[in-house]
């Protein structure tokens, strides 16, 4: 509905609805890739999606390459879980427990539901290399703890989120996500603090690590979004006038 809005009121000032339409989608674009950057990002999509279909044809012919196996299961491990297990299972029993491999295969577990087992081997590529690209495991480890929505996995991601901080201070994810876990057993002063510097640490970033981790920082303090929600209120209120 909030389209068709701002669309109206493009069509009738700009006098075609096709262009309205495209300066729609283009403005929209621009706007989250400056602002939150949650809208997917076309080319990479096709890229990912093409590189998935070329892995599966190579798969077909050749079951047994066991890098096309983990490349493929990477690309689809948090949206096609069962797939990635599937997938990487030969590889384990090939003798393939590197850290990257029981990343994928441990991220893959917690995004089926079973925590256990991704626990599990998240926990052993740490035992393989604690500081594997700069505690990314850590982070992975409470993501998946702190989503299996319990109070025992709201604790253990607290310590594993800690964990990644110690690795990587300047992380603005593992702040949000340490302060996710510190609401959820009961600590929002703590919370409330971390959110904090969370967002003092997005603005004294880079650039490259704004563009990565805008959401998180938006996340962090929602409220800052509310100027960019005024403008679509006023594009409403003025479509509705033009009526």
């Amino acid at each position: 509905m909030l389209f068709y809005f701002k669309w109206l009121l493009l069509s009738r000032l700009i006098g075609s609805p096709l262009g309205a339409l495209a300066v729609l989608i283009a403005g929209g674009w621009a706007v989250d890739h400056f602002t939150l950057g949650v809208l997917p990002r076309p080319l990479r999509g096709l890229n990912r999606w093409r590189r998935a279909r070329a892995l599966r044809q190579l798969l077909r012919v050749n079951p047994n390459d066991r890098r096309a196996r983990f490349e493929l299961a990477d690309l689809l491990q948090r949206r096609r879980p069962r797939e990635t297990m599937a997938l990487l299972k030969p590889n384990l029993e090939a003798g393939d427990t590197d850290p990257g491999t029981l990343l994928v295969m441990g991220v893959a577990c917690f995004s089926a539901g079973h925590a256990s087992e991704g626990d599990l081997f998240l926990r052993g590529a740490i035992e393989e290399a604690k500081t594997f690209r700069s505690g990314v495991l850590w982070l992975e480890l409470g993501r998946g703890q702190l989503g299996c929505g319990n109070d025992e996995g709201a604790h253990k991601a607290i310590e594993s989120l800690r964990e990644l901080l110690r690795a990587r201070p300047g992380s603005i994810e593992g702040k949000v996500l340490l302060a996710k876990a510190l609401r959820a057993t009961g600590d929002q002063a703590g919370s409330r603090a971390l959110c904090a510097q969370a967002w003092d640490d997005y603005r004294g970033a880079p650039a490259f690590q704004r563009r990565e981790e805008r959401l998180w920082a938006y996340r962090a303090q929602p409220w800052r979004i509310a100027p960019w929600l005024g403008l679509v209120a006023s594009a409403v209120t003025i479509g509705w006038w033009l009526q």
